[in-house]
């Protein structure tokens, strides 16, 4: 139980408050120290350190301090410093008495803004993070920012600037953003014309809209796709010892069920934690919430939980259980990583990247491993130079896009590695998923359901009571127990070697289906087409209640990034002909699964 109180979950990162502390009694002014999760006044969780010194101490230097040793995440938003802990009858700190930090006191030297422009960008601060006054060499992120208020910043700033998301965390202080960022001009027209290109998920089956170059490259991708499919289906390695990374995650954990359901091999699961007892706990609690108390117990004979973290070398092992592990393994499935899309890059780096070429690594000693990747579509996104649009099949991996969204980024450099490691020596596969969403039988969603940009924009979307008209398909129900079942499909057969896979449901909705389908349930909810939909919301951004869905529409919409990019025309067609091969489909969202869906939405008071 205490290692549970002292561990918490903030902004999807999973954080041990002891760690931080031992941190912090290293720096050598502090001789007590206690760090605690709190809320502010919009129910967003952040850390709280507070310290006990003889001496005065400053917030700045300990913050500075900890960046030696710790990401950026685990740094407290405030560090108070007390004359003495409080603490209860047994003597123990009392962690309910220690005092909530006052934000507007953050004991700095006050730089005022020295422009216009710094001006601007403080009164946003100020409304968003509840700070008067904020000095203009502060960090957003050290005084109370997170994403999701970045995000806020941003929905704010975007009416009269050129600004991203990503651009907060670049420049994170209010002297380095406005040096970044420009004014707009023609800003209504320019949102509009943004908001078009960005929706407009061109769909190249229709003839009329369709580049001659893109149906050439289609008529091409088709044929090959012919030749491509081998009816020997049954061909396939009974892999004896699977190690599988990610699996308390929501992909992962359904990964996981898969391999236990239709494979006799042993599981071994790598995992962050103190000890096993404490990392088995984990995979339990995960197993529960989604397939129920009696699922865990029934596989547990073939599941092996490690103690290791693929950011590090050798896993995080020792280098002698690395070597006995390297001689049992003979299948890797690596579906850890950081799945956010906004933050600082060596974030993501540190696990999807070098996380990945830690176990290609891995993959080459000892027994030769088959190597399996699980990535994402949105590779196929960004910019590529002098291209409007682009086709991007199961046959691209870097076409030359550059994408500013660090975790696509992440992504395609891991793609690049696995590709690479596929030339050299290894058996690889890389399955790019599309838009998760729920277990189609079920309408069970993932445990952090108020942390998914997708479910955010549909409950926005009922919010708001309004959807924008987009012809295209665009809005993708790829379930989780379904996209699961064609990764288990496709990774031990031998006749798919060195491939990229697309796992998406190729059954989309257009904003009318969409519209529609919510109506059975939320009656009052109207299609708008794209001018009297940003009119609309434009409006609706005034109420503060009504604010974070416009926000989190913007978001989704790509109204908050920079739209300099190229039309990607993803395709599948060669996957879905694999799998119908082996007998899958994927299922359309039918009113009894969207009643699903939105019923445990419901349940969760998510909506």
């Amino acid at each position: 139980m205490g290692r549970i109180d002292y561990q918490v979950k903030i902004n999807g990162f999973r954080i041990e408050m002891q760690e931080i502390e031992e941190e912090l009694l290293k720096y050598s002014k502090v001789k007590e120290a206690i760090v605690v999760d709190k809320k502010d006044d919009s129910g967003n969780k952040y850390l709280c350190a507070y310290v006990v010194s003889k001496e005065k101490v400053s917030q700045k230097e300990i913050k500075e301090f900890l960046k030696k040793e710790l990401p950026s995440y685990m740094i407290p938003s405030h560090i108070m410093q007390l004359e003495s802990m409080p603490v209860n009858s047994n003597g123990k700190v009392d962690r309910k008495a220690l005092p909530s930090p006052n934000v507007s006191d953050l004991n700095y030297e006050y730089i005022a803004p020295k422009n216009n422009i710094e001006e601007k960008i403080s009164k946003v601060w100020s409304k968003i993070l509840g700070i008067k006054n904020i000095s203009t060499d502060l960090n957003f992120f050290e005084i109370g920012g997170n994403s999701l208020k970045a995000i806020s910043v941003v929905s704010r700033l975007t009416k009269e600037f050129s600004i991203s998301i990503n651009d907060i965390f670049k420049y994170p202080t209010i002297q380095e953003l406005a040096f970044n960022i420009n004014l707009k001009k023609e800003v209504s027209k320019l949102k509009v014309r943004i908001a078009k290109e960005e929706v407009s998920a061109t769909v190249f089956r229709e003839e009329n809209k369709t580049p001659k170059a893109i149906k050439s490259a289609y008529g091409l991708y088709m044929n090959d796709t012919q030749k491509y499919i081998n009816k020997k289906v049954n061909d396939e390695i009974n892999y004896k010892n699977i190690l599988l990374t990610g699996s308390t995650g929501y992909v992962g954990i359904n990964i996981l069920k898969e391999l236990l359901i239709n494979t006799n091999s042993k599981v071994y699961l790598l995992l962050r934690g103190k000890d096993i007892r404490e990392a088995e706990d984990r995979v339990i609690k995960k197993a529960d919430f989604y397939f129920g108390k009696r699922f865990y117990f029934e596989y547990k004979n073939r599941i092996n939980i490690l103690i290791g973290n693929i950011s590090e070398d050798y896993l995080g092992m020792d280098t002698n259980s690395y070597k006995k592990l390297s001689l049992i393994i003979d299948c890797i499935i690596n579906s850890a990583a950081n799945v956010k899309h906004y933050g600082k890059y060596e974030d993501f780096y540190n696990i999807n990247v070098l996380g990945t070429k830690h176990l290609l690594d891995f993959a080459e000693k000892g027994l030769r491993k088959d190597f399996n990747q699980i990535s994402t579509i949105s590779v196929g996104s960004g910019k590529v130079p002098n291209k409007e649009f682009v086709m991007f099949s199961e046959l691209d991996i870097d076409i030359g896009q550059e994408c500013d969204n660090v975790y696509v980024r992440s992504k395609l450099e891991a793609e690049k590695l696995v590709e690479e490691a596929g030339k050299k020596s290894l058996n690889t596969k890389i399955f790019r998923l599309g838009n998760v969403t729920f277990n189609y039988e079920t309408g069970l969603f993932q445990e952090n359901i108020t942390e998914n940009a997708f479910y955010k924009n549909i409950k926005a979307f009922i919010k708001l009571k309004c959807v924008p008209e987009i012809k295209e398909n665009i809005f993708d129900f790829s379930y989780v127990d379904q996209l699961a079942k064609a990764i288990i499909l496709i990774f031990n057969k031998t006749n798919y070697r060195n491939r990229v896979f697309h796992i998406e449901n190729p059954k989309k909705l257009n904003a009318m289906d969409l519209m529609q389908a919510l109506r059975r349930k939320y009656k009052d909810i109207e299609l708008k087409n794209m001018d009297d939909f940003l009119s609309y919301i434009s409006v609706k951004s005034e109420d503060e209640k009504l604010r974070e869905y416009v926000d989190d529409v913007m978001v989704h919409l790509g109204l908050l990034e920079n739209n300099n990019t190229t039309t990607f025309v993803t395709v599948s067609d060669r996957t879905n002909a694999i799998l119908k091969e082996f007998g899958f489909e994927w299922s359309k969202l039918d009113e009894s699964a969207l009643k699903r869906m939105l019923d445990y939405c419901e349940k969760v008071n998510f909506l």
